[in-house]
């Protein structure tokens, strides 16, 4: 359980091999940015280093309950590889404003989002009340199947050329 003073519930960093995230309850993550600019704070963080590139690799997140968090549930920076997102829910995401001009149109709650992952699944997880589901860039050999979406609008945001096959 965090407060106005956390910026994640959990974070993976570069290099790190091997890791187990299961059965957790991550809940009240609310300073944005988490100690640099972006307006978001993340129930789950795992980044890789680009130069040179080091991504955290071999990643279970499995059962995780993930609530009350500013922006993000899941966020995987640039460069993670092999990561299986199993059986988690994600609820109360509260939207912030990525833009930063204010309008309601710009303002979003994501459940997991991946810049440049490689390996990446997303199963059986729970998804409520988000404005963006999976907000996956430049993401390959990535499967998405068997969640469930309860009033979240977009189940996939993505960029293109990419490498993503969806079964949901």
């Amino acid at each position: 359980t965090g407060d106005y003073s956390t910026g994640s519930g959990i974070t993976v960093a570069p290099g790190t091999d091997n890791i187990t995230l299961v059965n957790n309850t991550i809940q009240d993550i609310l300073l944005p940015g988490g100690g640099n600019a972006s307006p978001l704070a993340y129930g789950i963080l795992c980044y890789g280093d680009t130069d040179p590139v080091n991504p955290p690799s071999n990643i279970l997140i499995d059962n995780n309950s993930i609530s009350n968090v500013l922006g993000s549930a899941i966020s995987l920076g640039s460069d993670t590889e092999n990561v299986l997102i199993n059986g988690n829910s994600f609820q109360n995401i509260i939207p912030v404003d990525l833009v930063g001009d204010g309008e309601p149109t710009s303002y979003a709650s994501i459940g997991i989002q991946a810049e440049l992952s490689n390996g990446l699944g997303i199963t059986n997880n729970f998804y409520f009340d988000l404005v963006l589901s999976n907000n996956l860039v430049n993401c390959t050999s990535t499967y998405i199947q068997g969640n469930t979406y309860n009033n979240s609008n977009l189940m996939l945001s993505t960029t293109y050329p990419h490498a993503i096959t969806m079964s949901d």
